[in-house]
C-alpha cells in the first residue's frame, strides 16, 4: 500500500509539472525588441511584469517604465542565473552595457 501511494503521488507531481510547463509555453512571447513599446498591467495579484531581452557583451540598452497613475516603478535586470546585474530607479535605466552575451530578464 505505501508503494502505491508513493507512485500515485509521483504521478500527480508529474502531471502538475507537465500542466505548468504547458501553461508557460502557451503564454505569448514577452521578448523586448528595440524601438517597440510594450504594455502590461500591475495589480494586487500581479505585482510585476517580466520581459526578456537578448544581447551581446557590451550592447547598450536603455529602458523606460511608466505608470499612468503616478506610481513610482523600479526596473530590475537579471541574468539567466537570476542574478541582478542592474537596477533603474525612477523608472529609467539608460545606457547600460550588457556584461556578457545571453538572455536577460527585465522586471
Amino acid at each position: 500500500m505505501p508503494g502505491q501511494r508513493a507512485r500515485a503521488l509521483w504521478l500527480l507531481m508529474a502531471f502538475v509539472l507537465l500542466a505548468g510547463a504547458a501553461t508557460l509555453m502557451a503564454q505569448p512571447t514577452r521578448e523586448l525588441v528595440s524601438g517597440e513599446t510594450r504594455t502590461g498591467t500591475l495589480s494586487a495579484d500581479q505585482v510585476a511584469q517580466v520581459y526578456t531581452i537578448s544581447g551581446d557583451a557590451g550592447d547598450q540598452i536603455s529602458l523606460l517604465a511608466l505608470a499612468d497613475n503616478g506610481t513610482e516603478l523600479t526596473i530590475l535586470l537579471t541574468n539567466a542565473a537570476g542574478e541582478m546585474v542592474a537596477q533603474g530607479t525612477g523608472t529609467v535605466m539608460e545606457g547600460f552595457g550588457l556584461p556578457e552575451a545571453g538572455r536577460y530578464y527585465v522586471t
